[in-house]
């Protein structure tokens, strides 16, 4: 398979296989490795590995954000239509997922942010392993004072961790931080600064 011209061929139903279709969907998008283990299931330790080859040939891309966590987005080649048939249904064919309705970073979910209580004395949790990271979110994040959370529903994370980062990046200097609990399917955000 070609893709773009890059003659690299991921394994069908690989790891590399299933982000480089992510990407090609939701171009956009960025995922951390926490996201990638979420997702698609291979062991944290790994994920740079598993998709070392994409990297190489320019179909995804590796960065750090500004807390040092590994980012991986959409690379300079993974732009376009495929030259063969679309990785979407050939992974269909081999993992079923459902899919989840996106657009602009939005979850279909019916939440009424403005309603969500904001509590000042639940501490923060100490993260069990790197951070993890639209609905307009800066109606809840503009609400909350230092010191103050939110929970709101497991499926919310990586959205609400695309609107925490742009609030990071605004200069403002408000810095927000997020624990979960996929198990208990909640979210709790906290104000840190």
């Amino acid at each position: 398979m070609s893709i773009n011209g890059t003659t690299y061929t991921p394994r069908a139903g690989s790891v590399a296989y299933r982000t480089i279709d992510f990407f090609r969907a939701n171009p956009d998008e960025e995922l951390s490795v926490d996201d990638i283990v979420e997702k698609f299931e291979p062991s944290t330790g790994n994920v740079s590995a598993f998709l070392a080859e994409p990297i190489k040939h320019g179909l995804i891309m590796r960065e750090r954000d500004s807390s040092g966590e590994y980012m991986f987005k959409a690379g300079p080649k993974l732009k376009g239509p495929m030259t063969t048939e679309p990785l979407a249904k050939a992974v269909q064919r081999i993992v079923p997922a459902p899919k989840i309705k996106r657009g602009l970073g939005v979850l279909a979910l019916d939440l009424d942010l403005a309603s969500i209580p904001l509590r000042d004395d639940v501490p923060l949790p100490v993260a069990p392993g790197p951070k993890r990271k639209r609905l307009d979110y800066a109606l809840l994040l503009d609400r909350m004072k230092v010191g103050q959370s939110a929970q709101l529903p497991y499926a919310c994370r990586f959205t609400l961790g695309k609107a925490i980062k742009l609030v990071h990046q605004d200069g403002t200097g408000r810095r927000f931080t997020t624990r979960s609990d996929a198990e208990a399917g909640t979210l709790a955000v906290w104000r840190a600064e």
